[in-house]
């Protein structure tokens, strides 16, 4: 019996990538994109951001303006760990919806169309529990681009990188539930790929083909009858996106030009982390 399988995504490149390899691998019934990174929601969320006050508008962009040799790092990191100079490009043929809101009545409606067997998520908003009821229990599995549950919530390599804690790089396959990365662990892996050149975006976009690749092993293991998943043994550390400040970016720039990344391989090279438990 074949399964219906569909993609909750955002709209980035990494996430464009996800939805590609899944559908190379396994043929998806269906691709729900949330319009997250797109400038008619990107640009209403930054006048937001400052709170329609032309000095804090100012300020966020002359903050936009120095960091975006530090952004444009990420389109050259993804153009060439994970498409390899190709142009990153959803499958063909593949029903799609594109929605403003991925709890929105137009996903959940094209979810309920499809009646999928699987759900799998990467980059999306929050899910909140309408949709989870939509999809249908223990039927929707995510992709966390960290190291659960000892990072959870996000930018985790970010996070990772500024605390100097190269060793909680990683990925996660979990069951969805309404928490944040919180759901039982299906598959988990620890980033080795790790060397002296890298950077916050090489190192990224090297987490997120670990966990595609994880998330392909997830689905195989599904389709044989096989899959299990282990609840989260701790709580771990929650981490926010709008935690990581302007101020922030720019202290750890100025630790990854000072050998962050060479003087932790130095300092870990023959360490093993044992404290750190991974599933699978």
């Amino acid at each position: 019996m074949n399964k219906k399988i569909i993609a909750l995504i955002g709209n980035a490149r990494r996430h464009i990538y996800f939805a590609k390899c899944l559908n190379d691998a396994f043929v998806l019934s269906g691709v729900v994109i949330e319009k997250k990174y797109s400038a008619g929601v990107r640009i209403p969320r930054f006048l937001k951001n400052t709170r329609y006050n032309p000095f804090f508008f100012l300020r966020k962009l002359y903050e936009k303006a120095l960091l975006s040799k530090i952004d444009s790092r990420y389109e050259r990191a993804e153009t060439d760990i994970l498409w390899e100079g190709e142009k990153a490009a959803l499958p063909g043929g593949v029903p799609r919806a594109e929605v403003n809101d991925i709890n929105g009545n137009a996903a959940k409606n094209f979810i309920a169309r499809i009646r999928p067997d699987l759900v799998l998520v990467s980059g999306t908003s929050l899910i909140k529990p309408g949709l989870i009821n939509v999809s249908g229990e223990n039927k929707i599995i995510n992709l966390h681009t960290g190291l659960s549950p000892y990072y959870r919530g996000g930018p985790c390599t970010f996070w990772c990188l500024y605390n100097e804690e190269l060793e909680y790089l990683g990925a996660t396959v979990h069951f969805l539930t309404a928490g944040i990365d919180s759901g039982d662990i299906i598959l988990s892996q620890r980033l080795t790929e790790i060397v002296p050149s890298d950077n916050e975006a090489t190192l990224d976009a090297k987490v997120v083909r670990l966990g595609t690749a994880l998330m392909v092993e997830a689905i195989q293991r599904y389709l044989e009858g096989n899959l299990e998943a282990v609840p989260q043994w701790e709580k771990g550390r929650n981490f926010l996106f709008r935690d990581r400040t302007f101020r922030k970016r720019v202290e750890l720039e100025r630790k990854l030009r000072s050998g962050l990344i060479p003087r932790w391989l130095s300092e870990n090279s023959n360490r093993f982390f044992e404290h750190i438990r991974t599933i699978g």
